[in-house]
């Protein structure tokens, strides 16, 4: 089996999430296990069609009083893409 980095580099859809998050700067912020799960999960049964990314867990922290504005404006943010 390919290492994880390397199933990534290969995914067009995930390195492109991974650019969109990067972007906008949020502070802290990493991409739920499910992005990759359904990746390597796919590598190992050899599936011909991918399994469908249908959602994207962000999570981020800020402890900034804007925090409820920042949160609205990064999901605004990766919607729009």
């Amino acid at each position: 089996m390919q290492s994880i980095p390397q199933l990534i580099l290969k995914d067009r859809q995930r390195l492109r999430i991974l650019k969109l998050l990067a972007s906008i700067n949020l502070k802290d912020a990493y991409i739920a296990a499910g992005f990759v799960r359904n990746m390597v999960w796919d590598e190992l049964h050899q599936k011909v069609t991918p399994t469908a990314l249908n959602d994207v867990d962000v999570v981020f922290f800020d402890d900034s009083e804007q925090d409820d504005g920042l949160a609205q404006n990064a999901l605004q943010s990766l919607q729009a893409h």
